[in-house]
């Protein structure tokens, strides 16, 4: 971390030298278009001020520009050195990478396996509770049934309802075990 904050701060101090030497420059730029028109219009003085003023902006520019070329330099040396720890790293680093891809793999997979047993733990409870009902259906259709048989067998007029509700009751009971049966062969 330090190594980055050093980094930051030389490239910071280039940048800074960078907008310095591009203000001086424009500065100069500004002055010689002064001087040479001072110097057309026969204003000598003020044509050997606009002179002095450049040699110090000329002066000031070689020494802000080696300033910013042993910012670079030292900057370049940083950027090899740190170059040359990525690519001995580098194989680390992808082992890394690559041990984090098979990890994220087996989390989905798990994810996946945690979503399903949780589906079919949802479907279960579902299929617990249908069960339920259909039990409860049952037995009141079966005590009905018991109820109509009990009157048919004990009343010697019956009547003709009574008997559709007994078989069609006879049949449902049969079809539910029939279900039951196939279903726990499947």
């Amino acid at each position: 971390m330090e190594t980055s904050k050093n980094n930051d701060s030389t490239l910071l101090h280039i940048k800074l030298e960078e907008l310095g030497i591009r203000m001086m420059l424009n500065e100069y730029h500004d002055i010689q278009e002064d001087y040479i028109r001072n110097k057309n219009g026969g204003f000598t003085s003020q044509a050997k001020k606009d002179l002095e003023k450049m040699n110090e902006i000329n002066y000031r520019l070689l020494n802000t520009m080696d300033k910013a070329k042993t910012l670079l330099n030292k900057a370049y040396k940083k950027g090899i050195y740190n170059q040359q720890q990525v690519e001995m790293n580098n194989p680390e680093l992808v082992n890394i990478a690559n041990k984090l891809k098979n990890d994220e793999k087996k989390i989905k997979e798990e994810y996946q396996e945690f979503i399903n047993i949780h589906n079919d733990g949802i479907s279960t409870a579902l299929s617990r509770r249908s069960n339920l009902f259909q039990y409860i259906v049952m037995s009141v259709l079966a005590i009905i049934i018991v109820g109509v048989t009990i009157i048919t067998i004990s009343n010697k007029e019956t009547n003709i309802t009574e008997t559709i509700i007994l078989i069609l009751g006879i049949g449902l009971i049969l079809y539910h075990i029939i279900e039951k049966i196939y279903e726990s062969v499947i």
